[in-house]
C-alpha cells in the first residue's frame, strides 16, 4: 500500500531528522550560543532543509508541483511547526523542568503528526491513500 511505504519513508527521514537536530542543538548549544531556545531555532531551520529534500525526493517522490512553490509552501508549514515545537519544547523546560533535549524530541515528535498530512495532501498533493 502506498500509504504504509509513504509513513515508512516519512517515519525514516523524521527519525534521521530528528536524531540530525538533537546533535545540531548540543553542538550549537555548547559550541556556539549558551541559551538553548536560539540553539533550538537554528538546529531547526538547518533540518527543515534537511527534511523538505528528503521529503520531496525520497517519502512523496516528488509530488504534483514545481520546487520552488512547494518549497515556499514547506516553508509556511515549517515555520508554524517550528514555533509550535519552540513553545512546546520551552512549556516542557520551563514549566515542567524537562532536560532541553528530552522536551525537544517529545515537541519534534508531537509536531510531525500534523505536519506528514500537510506535507502529503497540500505540499506534494498526494491525495490518494491506496
Amino acid at each position: 500500500m502506498k500509504i504504509v511505504s509513504e509513513v515508512s519513508r516519512s517515519i525514516l527521514v523524521g527519525i534521521i531528522g530528528t536524531l540530525f537536530n538533537l546533535f545540531l542543538l548540543y553542538w550549537f548549544k555548547h559550541l556556539l550560543f549558551r541559551h538553548y531556545l536560539l540553539a533550538a531555532t537554528l538546529a531547526n531551520i538547518i533540518t527543515m532543509i534537511y527534511i523538505f529534500l528528503a521529503d520531496r525526493y525520497y517519502t512523496f517522490k516528488h509530488g504534483n508541483g514545481t520546487f520552488h512553490v512547494q518549497f515556499i509552501k514547506y516553508i509556511a508549514i515549517y515555520l508554524l511547526s517550528n514555533f509550535s515545537s519552540v513553545a512546546l519544547l520551552a512549556f516542557f523546560v520551563e514549566v515542567f523542568g524537562w532536560h532541553y533535549l528530552l522536551a525537544q524530541a517529545l515537541a519534534t515528535t508531537l509536531v510531525s503528526f500534523v505536519t506528514f498530512l500537510l506535507f502529503k495532501h497540500w505540499i506534494f498533493q498526494c491525495h490518494e491513500w491506496a
